[in-house]
């Protein structure tokens, strides 16, 4: 009876001995298979913010992609408003006021009347006058200024040339040698301040004589092929050369050759810089 109780025992705490074995194998099993599952989970987590870095990444790139356009169409525009930049003009008006912003209430630095040149410097908007608001940043006698641009217009090569042109009055050489003076009307100076008032009839006033004189013939030098017309006053004579608009002195040319020019002589053809006379 002793023996089978002894038996019996030991089978119990056998059982007692597995059973705990059994239960500690199967808690160690499941905490590493839940520990297995934590990398899947960091794998995942570490995708999502992945991808939120992506995305937003994508944000800032559209966003400062949107910037940046805005800031080339803005940047487009200024520049746009400045097309006019380094261009000569000339007042229009009768009085004009430089002032010193584009304001109509700005302060008054100076005014400027009709025929005035002004380098304008850049357009800018300002107040608006008669319907428009340009105006420009001019520079003036060393100063800077602003002034409505309606009251300016634009001095063109073009324009400068065809003024140029249009008020230099030439000389009709083949008229003249057939009698007919008026191309030669007018007052003329030369270098050395000397005066001769033309008239269409042939009539010479000259500041260095006591009497009038008159223009008579003319003729064409055999040696240097100048043309030239007789002056006299009815007891002396002398020769006045025709220089016509390009024309040169081929013994010798230092004038300016854009405007028509006259020279007195007696007998020389060779003349100094002084002895040129010009049509105011």
């Amino acid at each position: 009876m002793k023996r089978k109780n002894i038996v019996i025992g030991s089978l119990v705490l056998l059982v007692v001995v597995v059973c705990y074995l059994g239960f500690a194998f199967w808690n160690r099993s499941e905490q590493n298979d839940s520990n297995s599952n934590v990398p899947s989970t960091s794998t995942s987590l570490n995708r999502s913010s992945s991808q939120a870095t992506v995305s937003s990444s994508s944000v800032n790139s559209s966003s400062s992609s949107s910037v940046a356009t805005d800031a080339s169409r803005v940047s487009g525009e200024s520049n746009n408003s400045q097309v006019e930049r380094d261009k000569t003009y000339s007042v229009i008006a009768d009085v004009v006021y430089l002032r010193v912003s584009a304001s109509l209430s700005a302060s008054i630095v100076t005014q400027v009347t009709a025929g005035t040149t002004l380098k304008v410097l850049e357009t800018v908007q300002g107040d608006s006058y008669n319907g428009s608001k340009t105006w420009g940043r001019v520079s003036y006698n060393g100063v800077t200024a602003y002034v409505w641009l309606g009251a300016l217009q634009e001095i063109t090569e073009s324009a400068t040339e065809s003024s140029s042109s249009s008020s230099i009055q030439d000389i009709d050489i083949d008229a003249i040698l057939q009698g007919n003076y008026s191309s030669l009307a007018g007052t003329w100076r030369n270098g050395s301040g000397q005066t001769m008032v033309i008239s269409s009839d042939g009539t010479v006033h000259s500041n260095g004589s006591q009497l009038d004189e008159h223009l008579s013939g003319g003729s064409t030098n055999s040696y240097t092929g100048m043309p030239y017309v007789g002056i006299t006053n009815g007891y002396t004579g002398a020769m006045i050369v025709l220089f016509a608009i390009g024309d040169q002195n081929p013994v010798g040319d230092n004038t300016d050759t854009s405007r028509p020019r006259l020279a007195g002589t007696q007998n020389s053809q060779s003349f100094t810089y002084e002895m040129y006379y010009y049509r105011e």
